[in-house]
């Protein structure tokens, strides 16, 4: 896999360093880690980042989930840096994770996923709250309420343009770190 990554430039400099560099072929992947061992002790590990989609639509690519689903028009949708989670993923290989199929862990192809377990309960409520408390006008229009938009303008990977949904995913971004998973996996590598 890694002979296939065209913007992989193995680089042995004995710096850890992360490169952001654009891959014009569809078969290459959004990151990679390239961790270089000597004897005993871990030499270096550099992370690429495939910008080829940040080129070609612009900055604020966003990985989106349905958190909680409103009616049926609407629901509430985290929006997650995708260039943000890439690196978040990298990092856990250049700690030691290998890929796991564990729902919350940061090397998991589906991280994302992790926003439904940790927001669904609080973000729930908290609509459910907005609709009881507000005029009857937001009835018939939830996005008035934060973190709601309709379903048909949100896609799984898309650009954020508009201040609501940039809002949103600076939210979830910063909301979005190691799972619990994580951590036991480190305190396995490391032996704390």
């Amino acid at each position: 896999m890694l002979a296939d990554i065209i913007f992989y430039d193995h680089v042995r400099d004995f710096q850890s360093v992360i490169y952001f560099k654009a891959s014009r072929r569809d078969t290459d992947a959004s990151g990679l880690t390239s961790v270089r061992w000597g004897i005993r002790q871990l030499e270096e590990a550099d992370i690429y980042i495939n910008t080829n989609n940040e080129e070609e639509f612009g900055p604020n690519l966003a990985l989106t989930q349905l958190i909680f689903k409103v009616d049926e028009f609407h629901g509430v949708y985290s929006f997650i840096n995708s260039t943000y989670e890439t690196i978040l993923h990298e990092l856990g290989h250049a700690l030691g994770l290998k890929h796991v199929s564990i729902a919350g862990n940061a090397t998991n192809y589906g991280y994302s996923v992790r926003t439904i377990d940790q927001w669904e309960a609080p973000m729930s409520l908290f609509v459910l709250n907005q609709l009881a408390i507000k005029e009857a006008t937001v009835l018939d229009d939830p996005t008035q309420i934060p973190f709601v938009f309709r379903h048909d303008t949100v896609f799984p990977f898309m650009v954020v343009a508009d201040e609501a949904r940039l809002a949103s995913m600076e939210y979830f971004t910063k909301a979005a770190k190691l799972g619990e998973q994580d951590k036991m996996a480190l305190m396995c590598v490391y032996k704390f």
